[in-house]
């Protein structure tokens, strides 16, 4: 029976889901999963060895799962083709099977369906991480706060087999913060980074704590200390986490410190890396600076224009279109956000029933997000207003969607619906099961009212 070792302090995991792989394919397989748990610089090579052998079917997946990170049109496209191939092969085994079913779904944007599976697929193969990971990628589309429980349990059944693995820990932190046990997920962040200090994905979990205690002291002066290890990681991990530090940045009100740091640091990976995920980080920053009330130049967001064409028309969550939107528009491409809408309420009827629910909520979310965009802001605060219940279904985490009830209250404070907008304020004060003070960012907005 084939086994691997993470590090030197990491037990042995049996892998029985490879019984019958080469030692070479098991080697190749060992390295890809710790790389892509670690979210390390070399999860490329795995496509390059994918290439090198195209009768291997598990390659071949594994190469796939990648490409549907990419959240765009092409992507999708190829693996579906490439897909069914795989599941007209002979002789495939379960877990081939199984994994081709899952990469299947997510493929046809059956997000739903594909979470099924690969929660199944660890459960029959707990060893098999790779599965896990990418899971954990199918919560972030659906809603990360929409699927915390079921997170939590699968990270958890997971945890408890692999207690040494710092990166399955770093996910299980997460999960545990997504679900407010605070406490808890520092704790196991904490035993993470204990056991390999370059651990981006503790890191993050450690500023999702903080950052939704309100400590924003400490996550500023965290992460400040960690961030030159995220530079052994990949451009994502390195871009999303110097995103968090933005967003310390932001709510102590040091804005020309975190606009400095987005063109530092996320820019240069979004021109690049061309990766998607960066695009968020990079317009979901600009964007929550123009909410704390920054001026942000104009010829920034002109460069977004040919970039952004490229990625915009594949409708995987609603999170990723209200970006694209917001930053079409400041480019001065009404027209094209104004078509982007359209073409979302006619993509979602094509699509699965419970894909085709959530799209159809976020319809008027995103005609929200367009009239806030195009400052009219009465038009914004209705739709948002409508639809703000359903936010965590659209995709990104608790972190990532608290923009939208930002941009929520912005207009309200703009239409001076200043009931409304105190309302809010003292909420968030007090929302987490925490009463805390007012951060800077929080004070800045009451003092508009």
């Amino acid at each position: 029976m084939a086994t691997i070792e993470f590090e030197d302090t990491l037990k042995p995991i049996h892998l029985d889901h490879l019984k019958g792989q080469s030692p070479e394919f098991i080697r190749i397989h060992n390295h890809f999963s710790t790389q892509l748990l670690s979210q390390g610089q070399q999860c490329s090579v795995l496509i390059s060895r994918a290439a090198e052998a195209p009768e291997h079917t598990l390659l071949q997946l594994y190469s796939a799962m990648l490409y549907l990170y990419d959240m765009t049109t092409t992507s999708f496209s190829t693996v579906r083709v490439s897909t069914h191939k795989i599941l007209e092969k002979k002789g495939l085994t379960n877990y081939e099977k199984a994994l081709a079913n899952a990469v299947l779904a997510t493929a046809n944007n059956q997000f739903s369906r594909a979470i099924n599976l690969f929660e199944a697929i660890t459960q029959q193969f707990p060893q098999d991480l790779i599965s896990f990971k990418f899971c954990e990628y199918l919560y972030f589309i659906c809603g990360y706060d929409f699927c915390k429980t079921r997170f939590l349990n699968h990270s958890a059944r997971l945890a408890s087999l692999h207690a040494s693995n710092p990166y399955l820990l770093a996910s299980h932190a997460f999960a545990q913060s997504l679900n407010k046990a605070f406490t808890q997920s520092e704790q196991t962040a904490l035993k993470a980074i204990d056991i390999e200090p370059v651990n981006p994905w503790a890191h993050h979990a450690l500023a999702h704590v903080y950052l939704m205690q309100g400590k924003i002291d400490k996550g500023l002066s965290d992460l400040e200390s960690f961030a030159p290890l995220w530079r052994k990681s990949a451009w994502t991990a390195l871009c999303h986490n110097s995103w968090h530090l933005g967003l310390f940045m932001i709510a102590n009100l040091k804005l020309q410190q975190a606009e400095d740091l987005c063109m530092r640091q996320l820019w240069d990976g979004m021109q690049e890396h061309q990766f998607v995920h960066i695009d968020f980080d990079v317009i979901s920053l600009l964007w929550r600076l123009e909410l704390a009330g920054h001026t942000v130049n104009p010829s920034l967001f002109a460069l977004f224009r040919d970039h952004l064409t490229d990625h915009i028309n594949h409708f995987v969550c609603p999170y990723q279109t209200a970006h694209y939107i917001y930053a079409l528009v400041k480019a001065g491409e009404i027209e094209l956000a104004d078509n982007l809408v359209i073409q979302a309420e006619k993509e979602s009827e094509r699509m699965q029933p419970q894909e085709q629910q959530t799209w159809r909520l976020a319809l008027v979310f995103l005609k929200g997000v367009n009239a806030f965009v195009n400052e009219d802001y009465h038009l914004a605060a209705s739709y948002l207003e409508s639809s703000i219940a359903d936010i965590n279904r659209y995709g990104g985490s608790d972190g990532q969607i608290d923009l939208f009830y930002q941009t929520y209250l912005y207009c309200l404070i703009k239409t001076q619906q200043t009931q409304k907008a105190s309302q809010i304020l003292l909420h968030r004060l007090k929302e987490n099961g925490l009463e805390r003070r007012p951060y800077p960012l929080e004070m800045y907005w009451n003092s508009l009212l």
